[in-house]
Formats: C-alpha cells, structure tokens, sequence
C-alpha cells in the first residue's frame, strides 16, 4: 500500500515537472538589446514581413502601460505577417528594469533599447523616427505612438497622440485586413 501511494506520488510529481519544462519551451525568451540608432534601422529593414510596426515604449507612460496589452495581443495572433519593433530610450542601466517590466507583463517581443550616449536627450526621439521614416511627421507623434511600414520600409501609416487607444488600435488593425 505504502509503495503504491509513493509510486504515484512520484508520478504526479514528475508530470508536474514535465509539465512546467513543456510551458518553459512554448515561450519565446524576452531580449532587450542596447543599439545605436544605425544598427536599429538595419534590424527593421532587414525584415521581409509583410508590416513593421516601430512601437515607442516607456514605462512610466499612462498611454504606453494602457496600449501594450492590445498591441502585444495584435501582434501574437499576427506574427506570420507583421514584426513589431519595441523601442526605448536610455543605457544599459535601464536594460533589466525593463526586461522585467515586459517579463512580469508577459510580453515576449524583442525590445530595442537605443543608445543615446551620443545624442542630446531632446532629440532621440526624432533622431530615430527621421532614421527610420522620412515620411513620418514626429512633431505629431507621441511616445505611445507608432509607425507602420510596408515590406519595402515604406510609411503606411502613423498614430499621433490626438487619438485615442481604440483609434491606434483601429489603425493598425485596418492595415491588417
């Protein structure tokens, strides 16, 4: 009797740990990369997707904290036609702190952070979105906002902080028909 109960104890117990090995395989590992501006834009273009969503992220934003669920929601059940490109601002310092955030968040996408050492705080942001998107008006854009360019890396469409959540939503999602 004793040895029955253990040996199932023991099975249970090792279909748990099978259990738990299975779910740490299905998930994607979460990268947060340090990257000059030159590098970043050579990672999007380089992707043959069908849509590139360049996302602004930071993470005492009310808008970024309110749009990232959705956003990420978009881009799991997309993943064979768009990649979506997370990007912040900073230095290695801010590496981990926001690699936990999207960790405890449950976001697997990579993250991108840009390395500003050589750029004046004031104009990162503009520096990236020029880099990547001529066609872009920045001046419009707000750090919750995003870009979307086709596979040949030309400008679809952009958000600008005058709309609100469900109208970014509805932007990307219309690009998605």
């Amino acid at each position: 009797m004793k040895r029955t109960i253990l040996v199932t104890i023991l099975f249970f117990c090792l279909q748990v740990v099978k259990s738990q090995d299975n779910n740490n395989m299905q998930k994607p590992v979460l990268s947060v990369e340090v990257i000059s501006i030159k590098d970043f834009k050579n990672v999007v273009y380089s992707s043959k997707k069908k849509l590139k969503v360049i996302y602004f992220f930071k993470r005492d934003c009310s808008a970024n904290v309110e749009s990232m669920p959705k956003i990420n929601s978009i881009y799991k059940k997309q993943k064979s036609n768009i990649d979506l490109f997370v990007v912040s601002f900073g230095n290695k310092n801010n590496r981990q702190e926001l690699k936990d955030h999207f960790f405890f968040e449950g976001y697997y996408t990579p993250v991108y952070i840009i390395d500003d050492s050589a750029i004046f705080n004031n104009k990162k942001y503009r520096k990236v979105v020029e880099s990547l998107c001529d066609s872009c008006n920045q001046k419009s854009m707000g750090y919750a906002d995003f870009f979307i360019l086709d596979e040949n890396n030309n400008l679809i469409a952009q958000s600008n902080y005058s709309q609100n959540l469900d109208e970014h939503i509805q932007l990307l999602k219309s690009q998605l028909d």
